[in-house]
Protein backbone atom coordinates (compact mmCIF):
# COMPACT_ATOMS: atom_id res chain seq x y z
CA UNK A 1 0.00 0.00 0.00
CA UNK A 2 2.65 2.24 0.41
CA UNK A 3 4.37 1.68 -2.67
CA UNK A 4 1.27 2.90 -4.44
CA UNK A 5 0.82 6.19 -2.00
CA UNK A 6 4.83 6.92 -3.06
CA UNK A 7 3.67 6.39 -6.68
CA UNK A 8 0.16 8.93 -6.40
CA UNK A 9 2.54 11.09 -4.70
CA UNK A 10 4.57 11.69 -8.08
CA UNK A 11 1.47 12.95 -9.72
CA UNK A 12 0.29 15.10 -7.67
CA UNK A 13 3.98 16.73 -7.45
CA UNK A 14 3.67 16.79 -11.57
CA UNK A 15 0.64 18.64 -11.21
CA UNK A 16 1.39 20.82 -8.90
CA UNK A 17 4.37 22.20 -10.84
CA UNK A 18 2.31 22.16 -14.38
CA UNK A 19 2.63 25.21 -16.01
CA UNK A 20 1.68 27.75 -17.16
CA UNK A 21 0.19 29.28 -14.41
CA UNK A 22 -0.76 33.17 -15.65
CA UNK A 23 -2.64 33.89 -19.36
CA UNK A 24 -2.11 36.86 -21.13
CA UNK A 25 -4.37 37.33 -24.38
CA UNK A 26 -2.45 39.75 -26.55
CA UNK A 27 -3.32 41.97 -29.38
CA UNK A 28 -0.23 43.54 -31.42
CA UNK A 29 -0.07 46.51 -34.32
CA UNK A 30 3.37 46.56 -35.74
CA UNK A 31 4.08 50.27 -36.90
CA UNK A 32 6.58 50.76 -40.22
CA UNK A 33 7.58 53.86 -42.10
CA UNK A 34 8.91 53.13 -45.60
CA UNK A 35 8.91 49.61 -45.27
CA UNK A 36 11.14 49.75 -41.75
CA UNK A 37 9.41 48.10 -38.76
CA UNK A 38 9.72 51.37 -35.87
CA UNK A 39 7.64 49.77 -32.97
CA UNK A 40 4.91 47.82 -31.86
CA UNK A 41 1.63 48.54 -29.77
CA UNK A 42 0.77 45.85 -27.57
CA UNK A 43 -2.45 45.56 -25.30
CA UNK A 44 -2.22 42.90 -22.97
CA UNK A 45 -4.89 41.39 -21.63
CA UNK A 46 -4.47 38.87 -18.37
CA UNK A 47 -6.58 36.04 -17.19
CA UNK A 48 -9.35 36.49 -14.26
CA UNK A 49 -7.35 34.71 -11.70
CA UNK A 50 -4.24 37.07 -12.03
CA UNK A 51 -6.24 39.79 -12.11
CA UNK A 52 -7.70 39.23 -8.73
CA UNK A 53 -4.37 38.59 -7.65
CA UNK A 54 -3.08 41.42 -8.80
CA UNK A 55 -5.45 44.05 -7.58
CA UNK A 56 -5.33 42.26 -4.36
CA UNK A 57 -1.47 43.17 -4.29
CA UNK A 58 -1.93 46.63 -6.12
CA UNK A 59 -5.22 48.57 -4.57
CA UNK A 60 -3.24 50.03 -1.53
CA UNK A 61 -6.48 52.12 -0.21
CA UNK A 62 -8.43 48.92 -0.33
CA UNK A 63 -11.55 50.14 -2.61
CA UNK A 64 -11.02 47.11 -4.91
CA UNK A 65 -10.65 49.80 -7.53
CA UNK A 66 -7.38 50.18 -9.47
CA UNK A 67 -7.03 53.81 -9.19
CA UNK A 68 -5.03 55.98 -11.79
CA UNK A 69 -2.30 56.40 -8.62
CA UNK A 70 -2.02 52.81 -7.97
CA UNK A 71 -1.93 52.10 -12.09
CA UNK A 72 1.21 55.30 -12.43
CA UNK A 73 2.47 53.51 -9.75
CA UNK A 74 2.64 49.94 -11.16
CA UNK A 75 3.58 51.45 -14.85
CA UNK A 76 6.42 52.71 -13.00
CA UNK A 77 7.73 49.48 -11.31
CA UNK A 78 6.81 47.31 -14.30
CA UNK A 79 8.33 49.91 -17.42
CA UNK A 80 10.08 52.14 -15.63
CA UNK A 81 12.36 51.11 -12.55
CA UNK A 82 13.51 47.73 -14.55
CA UNK A 83 12.23 48.07 -18.57
CA UNK A 84 14.89 45.14 -19.34
CA UNK A 85 13.44 42.51 -17.02
CA UNK A 86 10.56 42.74 -19.86
CA UNK A 87 13.09 41.78 -22.86
CA UNK A 88 13.46 38.27 -22.38
CA UNK A 89 9.45 38.40 -22.94
CA UNK A 90 10.35 39.71 -26.53
CA UNK A 91 11.32 38.93 -29.57
CA UNK A 92 12.04 41.03 -32.57
CA UNK A 93 13.90 39.75 -35.21
CA UNK A 94 14.06 41.23 -38.69
CA UNK A 95 15.89 39.13 -41.18
CA UNK A 96 19.28 37.89 -39.35
CA UNK A 97 18.97 40.75 -36.65
CA UNK A 98 17.69 40.10 -33.32
CA UNK A 99 16.71 43.74 -31.31
CA UNK A 100 18.30 42.99 -27.97
CA UNK A 101 17.42 46.88 -26.47
CA UNK A 102 14.03 48.73 -27.27
CA UNK A 103 11.81 51.16 -25.23
CA UNK A 104 8.63 51.67 -23.80
CA UNK A 105 6.45 54.42 -24.68
CA UNK A 106 2.55 55.39 -23.94
CA UNK A 107 2.13 52.66 -21.05
CA UNK A 108 -1.92 52.26 -19.54
CA UNK A 109 -2.89 50.31 -17.04
CA UNK A 110 -6.28 49.13 -15.67
CA UNK A 111 -8.96 47.64 -15.03
CA UNK A 112 -11.40 46.53 -17.35
CA UNK A 113 -15.29 46.25 -17.01
CA UNK A 114 -14.75 42.20 -17.21
CA UNK A 115 -12.29 42.68 -13.93
CA UNK A 116 -9.66 41.91 -16.05
CA UNK A 117 -5.89 43.86 -15.85
CA UNK A 118 -5.32 45.34 -18.86
CA UNK A 119 -1.77 46.70 -20.11
CA UNK A 120 -1.28 48.86 -23.74
CA UNK A 121 2.30 50.02 -24.51
CA UNK A 122 4.56 50.66 -27.33
CA UNK A 123 7.49 49.45 -27.87
CA UNK A 124 9.55 51.40 -30.24
CA UNK A 125 13.03 50.23 -31.71
CA UNK A 126 16.37 52.08 -31.48
CA UNK A 127 16.40 52.57 -35.42
CA UNK A 128 14.01 51.55 -38.01
CA UNK A 129 14.65 48.11 -39.06
CA UNK A 130 14.27 47.13 -42.61
CA UNK A 131 11.20 45.14 -43.21
CA UNK A 132 13.22 42.24 -45.77
CA UNK A 133 12.49 38.66 -46.17
CA UNK A 134 11.79 36.99 -43.08
CA UNK A 135 11.27 38.41 -40.34
CA UNK A 136 9.60 37.44 -36.47
CA UNK A 137 7.55 39.16 -34.04
CA UNK A 138 6.67 36.77 -30.20
CA UNK A 139 6.09 37.27 -27.15
CA UNK A 140 6.58 34.32 -24.69
CA UNK A 141 8.20 32.80 -21.76
CA UNK A 142 10.75 31.08 -21.63
CA UNK A 143 9.87 28.94 -18.43
CA UNK A 144 6.21 28.82 -19.58
CA UNK A 145 4.98 30.12 -15.91
CA UNK A 146 3.27 32.92 -18.13
CA UNK A 147 1.16 31.92 -21.26
CA UNK A 148 1.14 34.22 -23.98
CA UNK A 149 -1.83 34.02 -26.75
CA UNK A 150 -1.70 35.87 -29.32
CA UNK A 151 -4.71 37.48 -31.93
CA UNK A 152 -4.05 35.44 -34.81
CA UNK A 153 -3.91 39.00 -37.16
CA UNK A 154 -1.66 41.27 -36.14
CA UNK A 155 -1.83 44.72 -37.80
CA UNK A 156 0.45 46.15 -40.43
CA UNK A 157 0.19 49.58 -39.89
CA UNK A 158 2.02 51.33 -43.15
CA UNK A 159 3.47 47.91 -44.63
CA UNK A 160 3.32 47.11 -48.06
CA UNK A 161 4.09 43.68 -50.07
CA UNK A 162 3.89 42.28 -46.75
CA UNK A 163 2.00 38.51 -45.03
CA UNK A 164 2.15 37.81 -41.72
CA UNK A 165 1.31 34.54 -40.09
CA UNK A 166 0.62 33.22 -36.62
CA UNK A 167 2.37 30.04 -36.01
CA UNK A 168 4.15 27.61 -33.80
CA UNK A 169 8.08 28.43 -34.29
CA UNK A 170 10.08 25.20 -34.03
CA UNK A 171 13.67 27.02 -33.84
CA UNK A 172 12.37 28.46 -30.70
CA UNK A 173 11.35 25.63 -27.49
CA UNK A 174 10.66 26.53 -24.09
CA UNK A 175 9.83 24.67 -21.23
CA UNK A 176 12.45 21.89 -21.31
CA UNK A 177 11.88 21.69 -24.96
CA UNK A 178 8.17 21.00 -24.75
CA UNK A 179 7.12 23.33 -25.98
CA UNK A 180 7.03 25.82 -29.42
CA UNK A 181 5.80 29.00 -28.48
CA UNK A 182 3.59 30.83 -31.07
CA UNK A 183 5.36 33.43 -33.69
CA UNK A 184 4.46 36.16 -35.88
CA UNK A 185 6.09 35.86 -38.80
CA UNK A 186 5.98 38.22 -41.56
CA UNK A 187 7.52 38.30 -45.09
CA UNK A 188 7.65 41.39 -47.18
CA UNK A 189 8.85 41.47 -50.63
Amino acid sequence: MRWLAAVLSLFVVSAAQAHPHVWVYTDVTLYTESNKATGVHVHWNFDELYSAAFLEDADNDGDNKLSEAEAVATAQIVFGDNPEGLYPFMLFKFGAHKLDHFKFENVKIWMGEDETLNYTFDVMFDAPQPLESHNKIAFFDPSYYVAFEQKIDMQLQGATGCQQVLKEDDEILIYDGLVSPEVYQITCS
